[in-house]
């Protein structure tokens, strides 16, 4: 009885774990693979979970912007496709960065007003980049 109950006990500890992973880590990931934005809090689990770097640009003075803000400014969405802007992919590259975007693939009339703000101001090279 004792051994049993203990089984069932463990069998729903994994299954809440296992939830837990897939609502905490596994959609976030896969929303960002496929170019889909990312909510404030699915961002920070990402962090969390080691996929991306907090910056801290805004603790430290150097942006305005807190990570969050910052990385939102990456979403990209025209009429043909969503994905996030990877400024670190060079365009012409054999070897291509496994997610995002390059700057050459996204028009800047695309770009939300922030967004474009965002560029000519903290990310000028970036900027200078996009599609005209």
């Amino acid at each position: 009885m004792l051994v049993e109950r203990l089984t069932q006990g463990l069998a729903g500890i994994g299954s809440a774990a296992n939830e837990a992973f897939e609502h905490i880590l596994r959609w976030p990931a896969v929303k960002f693979k496929r170019g889909q934005k990312l909510t404030r809090t699915e961002y920070y689990h990402l962090v969390a979970a080691g996929v991306f770097e907090q910056g801290g640009a805004k603790v430290l003075g150097l942006s305005p912007y807190d990570d969050y803000e910052a990385f939102s400014f990456l979403f990209y969405e025209d009429e043909k496709r969503i994905a996030y802007i990877n400024p670190g992919q060079p365009h012409h590259s054999e070897r291509r960065a496994r997610l995002g975007i390059p700057p050459e693939e996204a028009r800047l009339d695309a770009l939300r007003p922030e967004q474009r703000e965002f560029f000519k101001k903290h990310l000028p090279e970036t900027y200078e980049r996009f599609k005209r």
